[in-house]
């Protein structure tokens, strides 16, 4: 009489080769999502320097615009300092606690003409140790 079905020793072959393949796959998916992690949080402190730049360049409120960078987000603010701005137009970007902060964390732009009042260096380590450095200079390019 012939069965159909499986077998335990098929049953238990496929579920070790499907354990093999998803350990080997398990560090590779960790570190992508790393380094995508630190990627977007890099974008979106870029994308808010440069809109503060443009803002203030632009006379936008006929008033300086600035940048304040923290662990867990980025926000766009009308005024001389963080400290000192109008609430009402802050603009506040999230990113994912993945990043590690260094170096300058306030950027304030000059109104009209959109340069620094100071240039800086903000440096990003993911949790694995992958470092991001954004170079910001006294005219206002920034590296990264």
């Amino acid at each position: 009489m012939h069965q159909k079905g499986f077998t335990l020793i098929e049953l238990i072959l496929v579920i070790a080769i499907m354990t093999i393949v998803a350990g080997a796959t398990l560090p590779l998916s960790y570190k992508f999502l790393t380094q995508n992690d630190l990627e977007l949080a890099t974008q979106k402190i870029v994308q808010s320097i440069r809109r503060a730049e443009f803002l203030a360049a632009s006379g936008n409120s006929d008033s300086t615009w600035g940048v304040h960078v923290a662990t867990t987000d980025v926000t766009l603010f009308n005024g001389t300092g963080y400290l000192a701005r109008d609430l009402s137009k802050d603009e506040k970007l999230s990113f994912d606690n993945v990043v590690t902060l260094g170096g300058t964390t306030d950027f304030v732009f000059q109104k009209l003409s959109g340069y620094p009042i100071s240039s800086g260096t903000i440096t990003l380590t993911s949790q694995d140790n992958v470092v991001k450095t954004i170079i910001i200079n006294n005219r206002g390019l920034i590296e990264y």
